[in-house]
């Protein structure tokens, strides 16, 4: 019977597993028991992903790759397609 009861846990978790990777990250924030408040407002979530987008920012300029600012020209992006 344990293993039954095993067996069937492990089958509901990896189910939810799956259908965790099927939403976006925002419907998953807002899932019950995510946050303290429930879901979160807007004003939160860009908060959040404008910290995110800082991180990331900083992570890619301390990683030691050559950043260049401004926009890319149609060459560049040709090159970055066929990459």
């Amino acid at each position: 019977m344990a293993e039954w009861s095993t067996q069937t846990q492990q089958k509901m978790l990896n189910d939810h597993k799956q259908q965790l990777k099927k939403m976006s990250t925002q419907k998953i924030l807002a899932q019950p028991g995510m946050t303290d408040k429930g879901a979160i407002s807007v004003h939160e979530n860009e908060e959040k992903e404008r910290e995110i987008a800082e991180k990331f920012r900083e992570s890619v300029v301390n990683s030691g790759v050559r950043v260049v600012s401004g926009d890319l020209g149609m060459h560049h992006r040709l090159a970055n397609f066929w990459q």
